[in-house]
């Protein structure tokens, strides 16, 4: 297998995830939208309007002009993307591709569960050369324990069926070949995942999330399963020996080790590119990222109807979160691998680091098992003809770039009450933040 990338590119872009549909198909035990104790969803439209949608083609035209950026990347989110009316989204596509075309190039990618996927979904795809990625956890008994519908069936039949839709336009050019997300469940058997996903589902393109669980809301089970799994997974990829099989995960931790310096002088041009992701509520409001809506923080509210990108950029929010994901916890600044994990952010979301007793000052929950795994990964790069010096000049941190304090919440962002994992009763419940 090819182990180093050639070269790595940065790309000035903007990342906007807009959510077309703020309510759901399927009842997810561990999504963040819905059970993980925030409820703005309900103050929000089921589906956003046409005048969210071209205030929206406005802002990010704006801002691709003000920024001077190359790309404006949107995603389209949920919710269930697919639940949105298939004449409105053709408009919806329209509106964001003509606006935004004369500042940058416009490319359109959505995350759904493919169970409404159909002939009418598969034309609007091609017509507007929509990446698919869908989401799946594995074999059907895997699958199935969490994705269920809100009568507590599960969708993996379901969801193979849209699949085989989308893969079969892709084999008749219809449209790329899609991709898949899986979130990871510790307990799980990741080769078998892995040989499910690749050898009977027929995916390349793969990304595997890291639970969206806090200091708060985690099972002990899960903190000490996490780096077997990583590990049992990277041998699997390595396995195959095909530089076809995707694992993006894997690929950004060895152009670390591989490429150390070069590689976070990467990160820190993508910074200051506002390569970013923003996220475009169904009723126009803009969030930072929209995993941490989890945790209730307060922030005063910017909507696309009366702000712009630029301004967005520099609110009070968007710096908090850029400044926590580019600084480093305190426990973390002797660690090797700190370059590359900051704390945990790096492999997957910035809620892993987080506390109600500590705020973001936190190495991530998971830090055991992302450690586990980075030693893992150099072992074999080692014994696979990666000299020792250039490890050693990749994991040298001190001069990191991220030694900075970790922003704190103030009294301005008191929480509400969230969810926490209950390890007893191994179930969520609500608890008052100490910051309440």
């Amino acid at each position: 297998m090819t182990l180093i990338s050639q070269k790595i590119i940065t790309k000035r872009q903007i990342e906007a995830v807009i959510k077309i549909a703020e309510r759901c198909n399927i009842n997810c035990s561990y999504c963040y939208m819905f059970n993980r104790g925030n409820e703005e969803y309900l103050e929000h439209p089921i589906y956003i309007s046409d005048e969210i949608i071209l205030s929206s083609a406005r802002f990010l035209a704006l801002g691709a002009q003000e920024a001077k950026v190359d790309t404006v990347k949107i995603i389209f989110h949920g919710g269930e993307p697919l639940m949105f009316k298939k004449s409105k989204f053709d408009f919806m596509c329209s509106v964001l591709e003509s606006e935004i075309s004369a500042y940058a190039k416009v490319s359109f990618s959505m995350q759904t569960n493919a169970m409404l996927v159909d002939d009418e979904w598969i034309d609007i795809f091609s017509r507007y050369k929509i990446g698919i990625g869908i989401s799946i956890d594995g074999p059907k008994e895997y699958n199935d324990i969490e994705r269920i519908d809100h009568r507590g069936r599960g969708t993996y039949d379901r969801v193979v069926k849209g699949i085989r839709k989308l893969q079969a336009a892709a084999y008749n050019g219809k449209i790329n070949y899609p991709g898949v997300i899986c979130v990871i469940n510790p307990a799980h058997d990741s080769a078998k995942i892995y040989r499910h996903l690749i050898d009977e589902l027929g995916f390349l393109k793969t990304s595997f999330l890291i639970p969206m669980d806090s200091h708060d809301i985690v099972s002990i089970n899960s903190k000490n399963k996490l780096g077997e799994y990583l590990c049992n997974l990277f041998d699997e990829w390595i396995l195959d020996d095909n530089p076809n099989i995707r694992i993006r995960l894997f690929r950004e931790v060895i152009n670390f080790l591989s490429f150390g310096k070069n590689y976070i002088q990467n990160q820190e041009r993508n910074r200051a590119g506002y390569s970013s992701i923003i996220t475009i509520a169904s009723n126009g409001d803009l969030g930072a990222s929209d995993e941490i809506k989890m945790l209730n923080l307060n922030w005063e509210k910017s909507n696309v109807k009366n702000s712009t990108l630029m301004k967005y950029l520099s609110s009070e929010e968007m710096q908090f979160v850029e400044n926590t994901i580019h600084s480093l916890p305190q426990k973390c600044h002797e660690c090797c691998w700190q370059n590359h994990c900051l704390g945990g952010a790096q492999f997957g979301s910035l809620v892993t680091r987080y506390s109600n007793a500590g705020g973001f000052d936190n190495p991530s929950v998971f830090c055991e098992g992302i450690r586990s795994f980075y030693s893992h990964v150099v072992v074999y790069l080692l014994s696979h003809g990666i000299p020792l010096e250039t490890i050693e000049a990749s994991i040298d941190h001190h001069h990191s770039p991220y030694k900075r304090p970790v922003p704190l919440i103030t009294n301005l962002q008191k929480t509400k009450p969230i969810t926490f994992y209950n390890s007893a009763s191994d179930k969520y419940k609500k608890t008052t933040s100490v910051f309440s």
